[in-house]
């Protein structure tokens, strides 16, 4: 053989790895390829631009004041990828919002001062809202707010004194006294028992617990001395 010919000869011919001519593997029947299906190019309408175009409808059907901005923040919302939830509560705050500047006979945003937003404020509040929903009601006034800010459509002054709602402090939450009773009774010694009781009952500090020594417990007067760095108290037991 030439070695021209080698040239033109697959070395796996020969080991067999792959043969010369496909119909030695299929004979005379035909065989069919498997070809995926291209991927759908238009995929379906996600639920979030469905909820935009539907509150973009309602709010060029409206008569509020700044429909353009408020449409605008929207969009804009939506492509900071917002869920769902997001673009509704903020839809729903800001057209409460803008329907009591429009109730107030304004129509121009130049004219909002701090004093509108005090007074729906208190509006929500005597509604009878929870403070963490008025509060939550704030932050999206305020967020519309910065957005018009930088469109130049309202003044700087409306961020200067900021309104602040003070939220009431949250109870601690008991444990539930079938939880109690389960916990109690995988506790086999009666010291851990004890101090859990001591602790459920006084409201103790685990470190004042720890600290406390025996003379420290006064069994005929129900009361437990604990020593601070700079002032004594007693705990009923």
């Amino acid at each position: 053989m030439q070695r021209e010919q080698l040239r033109n000869i697959n070395p796996n011919h020969l080991h067999g790895c792959h043969p010369l001519d496909l119909r030695s593997y299929f004979g005379e029947s035909p065989f069919h390829l498997k070809v995926k299906n291209p991927k759908d190019p238009f995929p379906p309408i996600s639920r979030r631009l469905i909820l935009l175009e539907r509150l973009l409808g309602d709010i060029s059907r409206s008569d509020l004041p700044a429909k353009e901005y408020f449409s605008e923040y929207m969009r804009q919302k939506y492509r900071y990828n917002c869920k769902p939830n997001t673009l509704r509560q903020a839809a729903t705050s800001l057209i409460q919002f803008l329907s009591f500047y429009r109730d107030t006979g304004r129509q121009d945003l130049e004219q909002m001062t701090r004093e509108d937003i005090e007074a729906f404020i208190e509006i929500l509040q005597d509604r009878g809202l929870k403070p963490n929903s008025v509060r939550t009601w704030l932050c999206a006034v305020y967020a519309f707010v910065r957005f018009l800010i930088e469109k130049k459509a309202v003044s700087y002054e409306l961020l200067e004194r900021r309104i602040k709602l003070k939220l009431p402090d949250r109870l601690p939450r008991a444990i539930d006294p079938l939880d109690l009773k389960q916990l109690l009774s995988v506790i086999d010694k009666v010291r851990d028992r004890a101090l859990l009781l001591l602790l459920l009952r006084t409201g103790m500090r685990i470190g004042e617990l720890l600290n406390t020594k025996v003379h420290d417990v006064d069994l005929n007067n129900h009361r437990i001395l604990i020593k601070h760095k700079y002032h004594i108290y007693k705990k009923l037991l």
